[in-house]
């Protein structure tokens, strides 16, 4: 009995089809990474709205948005073992990346991932994904999210912050109407923070201190959080030219002041503004405190 001889395959084939299987694993994996990428911002746009929905919500309940820690506001709303609360790519809670302001401002909440470039925001129309706009620290581009400490931040319309002390940058993107709306916080975590704003006319800037909204278009000023002996934050702030509306957090500590100046010259002289507030000091949950000032 004649006994076949087995073929093998020749080390250049084997090479041959190693290469092919490179090649297309070198297609595929980034065609799955591009798909799982796509799966998680929509993911995240998905938790965006149903916080969003929550929000709303609870402010037909209570007739205040929510304030603090939102997995606490809006637990009887959200099962947060589902992961609605944070973004499905880093983890990272919304939280930090909303800001509430009183029932009656003209501006109620807004809420995002910078992570997606997902922003929910009244008066806006729904969650959508918007163009961030470029943000540098010290010439350095840094992404919007990121917490900063000194230098000096440029936005992508000319607006400028320099800081002494650490803020996030919670935002920083157009509207619809191609207007850049960018909002920095100092966090409670920061101690003595001081930051002094150049805001290009058009756009639109907030500072958000433990305390207060302050929220301008075009503007000039100068904003310092500190702390007093008894670890009460206090805001000061001075314009220097154009106007500021001051707006108290929600949610601030009955023990938290706002201290506002307004400040500049005219004719030669020196003027001074000084309106000091205490927000809520009876009562926590009333911090309706809206101040414009105009600087002489």
């Amino acid at each position: 009995m004649t006994t076949r001889p087995t073929k093998r395959f020749s080390l250049l084939e084997l090479l041959l089809v190693v290469a092919i299987a490179a090649i297309f694993l070198g297609i595929l994996i980034p065609v799955l990474k591009r798909g799982n990428d796509k799966a998680k911002e929509l993911a995240c746009i998905n938790n965006l709205r149903n916080v969003s929905l929550a929000i709303q919500i609870y402010k037909t309940e209570f007739a205040v948005y929510p304030h603090g820690d939102l997995s606490v506001a809006l637990g009887k709303y959200i099962q947060e073992g589902e992961g609605v609360l944070t973004c499905p790519a880093t983890h990272a809670l919304y939280d930090s990346y909303y800001v509430a302001r009183e029932a009656d401002d003209e501006d109620l909440y807004i809420i995002g991932c910078p992570c997606h470039g997902v922003v929910n925001y009244t008066p806006g129309k729904g969650t959508r994904t918007f163009q961030f706009g470029t943000v540098l620290h010290d010439d350095h581009a840094v992404a919007v999210g990121s917490d900063v400490t000194d230098g000096s931040l440029t936005f992508a319309d000319g607006s400028q912050a320099k800081l002494k002390g650490t803020v996030k940058i919670v935002t920083s993107f157009r509207t619809a109407a191609g207007q850049l709306y960018t909002i920095l916080r100092v966090l409670e975590a920061s101690g003595k923070t001081e930051i002094e704003v150049d805001v290009t006319p058009g756009s639109k800037f907030e500072v958000v201190t433990p305390a207060a909204i302050a929220g301008v278009a075009g503007t000039q000023f100068r904003i310092l959080v500190d702390y007093d002996k008894d670890g009460v934050p206090t805001t000061d702030l001075w314009v220097t030219d154009g106007k500021v509306k001051i707006v108290g957090r929600k949610g601030a500590d009955n023990a938290e002041t706002v201290v506002i100046e307004g400040d500049g010259k005219k004719d030669g002289k020196h003027h001074q503004k000084k309106a000091k507030k205490s927000l809520c000091q009876d009562d926590p949950m009333s911090t309706a405190v809206v101040t414009d000032l105009t600087a002489p």
